[in-house]
């Protein structure tokens, strides 16, 4: 559940066109048919391109698992 003030990720995509078109010989193509990536917040990839952050402000943060 989506709620204020909770960490949340989210991808927006179409689950019929959706595809990764990277190869190991062209790695760096952007998939097709996401719309939007949502990292606790902020919009972390878009058709647009993605945003800009400076050194050390990631939206996201690391999982740390095992105690």
């Amino acid at each position: 559940e989506l709620a204020a003030g909770k960490f949340a990720d989210v991808v927006v995509f179409d689950p019929q066109t959706v595809i990764d078109r990277g190869t190991y010989a062209e790695p760096h193509q952007p998939p097709v048919g996401i719309d939007l990536v949502v990292v606790n917040g902020a919009i972390a990839w878009s058709p647009a391109g993605v945003p800009k952050f400076s050194a050390g402000s990631y939206p996201g943060r690391a999982l740390k698992f095992g105690a």
